[in-house]
């Protein structure tokens, strides 16, 4: 198996850079208090380290992005804000035009 450095190239650049610039016992205990927070991910080439938000592991292609929700309906009026769901179609219930979508 290979190391995180060899997995994620890129990351440990940057890191080294850092801990070559402000010293490298204090970033390593930023890294690590900010790890244990969550606070600190890293996503490179697949691999991930740390606890990413979920829309950067969608971004990443690691998880399948959340479905977007369709209007309402077609409603002129309201423009789609209010109604239910009836089979497949939206009724709009604001000014009971009886549209459907």
């Amino acid at each position: 198996m290979s190391s995180m450095r060899d997995q994620m190239p890129q990351c440990a650049a940057f890191i080294d850079s850092l801990r070559a610039e402000f010293g490298a016992a204090g970033i390593d205990k930023k890294i690590k208090e900010r790890m244990q927070r969550g606070e600190f991910w890293a996503i490179e080439k697949g691999v991930v380290l740390g606890k990413p938000p979920r829309d950067q592991l969608i971004k990443a292609g690691l998880l399948p992005p959340e479905p977007s929700a369709p209007p309402l309906h077609s409603c002129v009026v309201c423009a789609g804000d209010a109604g239910f769901r009836f089979g497949d179609s939206w009724v709009c219930t604001q000014h009971y035009c009886g549209v459907r979508r």
